[in-house]
């Protein structure tokens, strides 16, 4: 997703529970075009262990995996 205010486009880098940085915080990045070209990303707290429950509760197919990456932050290898 992304969209522009001004001059500054804003772009989701990812979405929540879906990091594959280490950083299990949600982000969002600012790309600033001008004479430069500046990225900012930005790190957002946010009720993990909420999330996780929600998760565990539903039950979704992609359950393990998505339950590691909100631990670890980092993807879910098998074998």
């Amino acid at each position: 997703m992304q969209f522009q205010i001004g001059s500054t486009l804003v772009f989701n880098p990812g979405a929540v529970g879906y990091s594959f940085d280490g950083d299990v915080r949600a982000s969002y990045g600012i790309l600033t075009i001008g004479k430069s070209i500046t990225c900012a990303i930005r790190r957002v707290d946010y009720d993990i262990d909420r999330y996780r429950r929600e998760v565990e509760a539903q039950q979704p197919a992609f359950k393990d995996m998505l339950l590691h990456l909100l631990q670890t932050g980092r993807p879910f290898r098998r074998g």
